[in-house]
């Protein structure tokens, strides 16, 4: 299907990464205005490329998203009076750097990522968006947070990280109902995304045979998911065609937490 998001412009938080970039690169498809935020320098060379690819399509600006006025300030000077201003987040991480129990750094490390940073990121845009009316014409501003069938099955990742996830989801059901009717808010949480750098490229480089038999014996799809999968929720969800969609979760895991 496709979308004419001609009078968007998304925010694409983690629009750096494999996924945000699918996600990008179906925006720009959708004639979205895109601005991307990124927090870590070693996405540095790749907001290079992408600027030299897309030209003056995109915007891209490094933030810190654990800093409120820092975002505000960003968002602010980079949302689009007379569009309808969204945001897509992909911000988070499974991995960790050290092991179980975790240290307290540690523990504090996978919130701020896979939480703390999303919290401010929605509220901060959705405060600024209440504040104009010029950001939202329409009333048809649309975010979309990502988090991970981790938050409600046994998929042995780490337990802070399905907690961070699963708090995630719990606050976009709440912010859902405080920004509502003007503004949205969903939460698609994917299963097993096979991204080159991600956690299951590696376990497949490492573990080729052991991928294949999870593969096997727990996902009815039979095989993982891909960025691209995940890039046509995005877009339907910021879409005129889910106006009536707000505060829900959407599962897209092949099947994973149908066999829990």
């Amino acid at each position: 299907m496709k979308y004419d998001l001609s009078n968007y412009h998304t925010f694409v938080a983690g629009g750096l990464g494999e996924i945000g970039t699918a996600i990008v690169n179906a925006l720009v498809a959708a004639n979205s205005s895109v601005t991307i935020l990124y927090s870590s320098e070693k996405y540095s060379s790749r907001a290079l490329k992408l600027e030299q690819e897309f030209h003056d399509k995109i915007d891209i600006i490094k933030v810190d998203y654990l800093n409120s006025e820092n975002l505000y300030t960003n968002l602010s000077s980079h949302a689009m009076k007379g569009k309808t201003n969204n945001l897509v987040s992909t911000v988070g991480t499974g991995k960790v750097l050290d092991k179980y129990p975790h240290s307290t750094n540690e523990v504090k490390r996978i919130w701020d990522i896979n939480y703390f940073s999303n919290r401010n990121l929605l509220i901060t845009l959705s405060t600024l968006i209440n504040e104009s009316k010029q950001l939202n014409p329409k009333g048809l501003s649309s975010h979309v947070m990502t988090s991970s069938v981790a938050s409600k099955v046994n998929v042995n990742a780490p337990i802070d990280y399905c907690s961070a996830k699963a708090a995630l989801e719990v606050l976009v059901k709440t912010i859902a109902i405080r920004i509502s009717p003007e503004q949205r808010v969903n939460v698609i949480t994917p299963g097993h995304i096979l991204t080159s750098n991600g956690t299951w490229g590696l376990k497949t480089k490492e573990d080729p045979i052991g991928v294949s038999h999870l593969i096997n014996s727990s996902i009815p799809m039979n095989r993982l998911g891909n960025p691209r999968d995940l890039a046509s929720l995005f877009l339907f969800l910021l879409s005129k065609q889910a106006t009536y969609i707000t505060g829900s979760s959407f599962t897209i895991d092949g099947g994973i937490t149908s066999k829990s």
